[in-house]
């Protein structure tokens, strides 16, 4: 597909066949989103079981869950957008 809109020339027929061959349905998007969330709270999840107990050793640190991770990072994403 590509070889035949580049042989046509002019990136106004590129830009045509691209927009009506990608064109993303809103559930995509939030779909997308929605991984996007769960792979960021993992993230931090994870860094924070892994790296709080060596930060603070003299103390008992509460392990992070899921859900917390989670809204944690909602919550980031409404204050810095």
């Amino acid at each position: 597909m590509l070889r035949d809109v580049v042989m046509m020339g002019g990136a106004k027929q590129l830009k045509k066949t691209v927009a009506t061959t990608m064109v993303a349905s809103p559930m995509t998007v939030i779909l997308g989103l929605m991984v996007m969330f769960v792979l960021r709270a993992l993230v931090v999840q994870y860094t924070y079981n892994a790296v709080m107990p060596k930060i603070r050793s003299e103390t008992r640190v509460k392990p992070l869950t899921f859900t917390e991770a989670l809204l944690f990072t909602l919550f980031v994403s409404f204050l810095f957008p």
